[in-house]
C-alpha cells in the first residue's frame, strides 16, 4: 500500500493526529505508516475537489476517489489492488470515525456496503488486452536499450508483479540444477510466499547472457535488474513504473507492466494449461482471482470441459 513516503505527525491534520495515536498502538510502523498515506492523499483530494474535511466523509465522496483512482490506472500504473487496498483503508477509518461517534452508522454501513464490491485482485481483470504477436514484435524492434529489453522479455515469459521485479536477485536464476528454474520469493505481511517457474533451454540461454552482461558490470548488489543512472540503488516499484512508461513511449505500445503479466496468463490459458497451474504462477491465493483477472466466460469452462471428459463418457 505504501508508495515510498514518509509521514509526519506534526504537519497532519487534528483527526489524523488522533487516528495515528489510535494506530500506534494496534499496529506495525510500516503498516501505520501506508494508511497514514492513503488517508493523507485521500483528505488532499477531498479539499481541493470537494472542500471538505475528513470528518465529514461519505459513500459518494468515496466512490469519486475511486472513479478518479481508476482513470488514472493506465497513465500511473496503478494496480487494482492498490485501489482495492486505499478503499480498505479509508473503510477502517470510517469505522474508527464512527467509534467516536464522529460519523453517523448509517452512513457507515453505506460506506462499508460499497467498498465490498470494488472488484480486488491485479489489473488485468477489467479492460486489459493481451499485446498481440504483432505488438510484441514492434516493441522489440524499438528497443535498442538492453535493460529495457530485457524487463520486457521477462514480464513476456514470467508475469512478474512491479514488486518482484524489484526484489529478483542473481541467486533466484537455478540455473544450473538439473531442472533449471527462476525462484520468486514475495512477501506478505509476516509471510514469505515463495514460487517456482521451471524454465526451457530457450529461457535459460537469454538468463545466461543477461547474468554475463550484468558480471560485466561489476554492480555492487546482485539484484537481476539495476537503475543505470546510480547503480549501488535497488530498483522499487516507481523505478520499474518508469521503465515500462519509456518502453511505451519508445515502441508507440501501450505496455504497463500489468499489461505483459496478462498477456502471460492469457497466453498460457489459451495453449490450454489448467487453470489451476495458471494461478499457481501468477501467485494468486484463490483460484477465483485467477478467473477474474483473465475473464473467462463459462462457455469457455464448458467447451473445456467437453473436449477433455470425452475421453472418460461415451
Amino acid at each position: 500500500m505504501r508508495r515510498g513516503r514518509k509521514t509526519d505527525n506534526c504537519n497532519l491534520p487534528p483527526i489524523l493526529q488522533r487516528y495515528d495515536d489510535y494506530m500506534r498502538t494496534i499496529y506495525k510502523p510500516s503498516t501505520r505508516e501506508g494508511y497514514l498515506y492513503v488517508l493523507l492523499m485521500f483528505h488532499e483530494y477531498l479539499q481541493h475537489k470537494l472542500n471538505k474535511s475528513l470528518e465529514k466523509i461519505t459513500r459518494a465522496d468515496i466512490e469519486s476517489y475511486v472513479a478518479e483512482l481508476t482513470l488514472r490506472k493506465d497513465r500511473e500504473d496503478i494496480t487494482q489492488s492498490f485501489v482495492k487496498s486505499i478503499a480498505k483503508a479509508i473503510r477502517t477509518f470510517a469505522e474508527w470515525l464512527m467509534d467516536k461517534g464522529i460519523l453517523d452508522p448509517a452512513e457507515f454501513y453505506k460506506i462499508e456496503r460499497y467498498i465490498k464490491k470494488i472488484p480486488g485482485g491485479d489489473i488485468g481483470e477489467d479492460d486489459t488486452e493481451a499485446l498481440s504477436d504483432e505488438e510484441e514484435k514492434q516493441v522489440f524492434r524499438k528497443l535498442q536499450d538492453v535493460l529495457l529489453q530485457m524487463l520486457f522479455w521477462t514480464g513476456l515469459n514470467f508475469g512478474l508483479r512491479r514488486t518482484e521485479y524489484c526484489n529478483l536477485r542473481v541467486r533466484h536464476l537455478e540455473l544450473d540444477r538439473e531442472e533449471p528454474r527462476l525462484k520468486i520469493e514475495r512477501s506478505k505481511g509476516r509471510r514469505k510466499k515463495t514460487r517456482y517457474y521451471d524454465l526451457f533451454p530457450g529461457q535459460v540461454s537469454q538468463l545466461r547472457k543477461w547474468l554475463q552482461f550484468l558480471a560485466s558490470l561489476n554492480l555492487p548488489h546482485d539484484f537481476v535488474f539495476f537503475n543505470p543512472k546510480n547503480p549501488s540503488e535497488k530498483p522499487n516499484k516507481d523505478r520499474v513504473s518508469s521503465w515500462f512508461s519509456k518502453i511505451s513511449r519508445i515502441s508507440g505500445i501501450h505496455v504497463p507492466s500489468h499489461r505483459l503479466r496478462y498477456t502471460y496468463a492469457s497466453r498460457l490459458w489459451e495453449a490450454e494449461v489448467d487453470i489451476y497451474i495458471i494461478s499457481h504462477l501468477l501467485g494468486h491465493s484463490k483460484i477465483e482471482t485467477t478467473v477474474r483477472y483473465l475473464k473467462i466466460p463459462d462457455k469457455n469452462f464448458r467447451k473445456k470441459f467437453m473436449e477433455s471428459a470425452k475421453r472418460l463418457f461415451h
